[in-house]
């Protein structure tokens, strides 16, 4: 495993272990230190497309949680709490604040035009933008460009 890998990796499992957003918009962001003596912090993010995110976070659900094994996959995202959570996750987590997000992911939001706008403007001040069905080529352009 690379160091930029393990940088992704670590900066990933603590944000979600924290379990909360520090600044917007950390919680679907990392920063690390690029290394070699810099102290300009790096930002990077890893997204991973929303239909794929969705149904992953339902199996786990039925896989996790009895009342849901049975469920077929819409019955569980019309689940009050799992709609909230999974609907325009991405969105919630580049557009609200640390002072709008006051519920963390379950944060109840009416989503409008000016959320994806606001969100979009967010990714774009992400240094580093990745996706997840290509993570290692990811972390290998990270390790190349900072050294890791």
């Amino acid at each position: 495993m690379n160091c930029a890998r393990e940088a992704v990796e670590s900066k990933t499992n603590s944000m979600a272990s924290n379990g909360r957003a520090e600044r917007s918009p950390a919680a679907s962001q990392g920063g690390v230190s690029p290394g070699r003596g810099s102290t300009v912090p790096v930002t990077f993010t890893v997204l991973r497309h929303p239909v794929e995110r969705i149904v992953s976070a339902l199996s786990e659900q039925r896989q996790k949680l009895a009342e849901f094994s049975e469920m077929s996959y819409e019955a569980v995202y019309r689940e009050p709490l799992r709609h909230l959570m999974l609907r325009n996750h991405m969105v919630k987590m580049f557009a609200l604040t640390p002072t709008t997000m006051i519920d963390g992911a379950l944060t109840e939001v009416d989503f409008t035009r000016a959320h994806l706008e606001t969100a979009l403007g967010a990714l774009a001040t992400v240094d580093h933008v990745g996706f997840q069905d290509d993570f290692e080529s990811f972390c290998d352009s990270l390790a190349q460009r900072y050294r890791w």
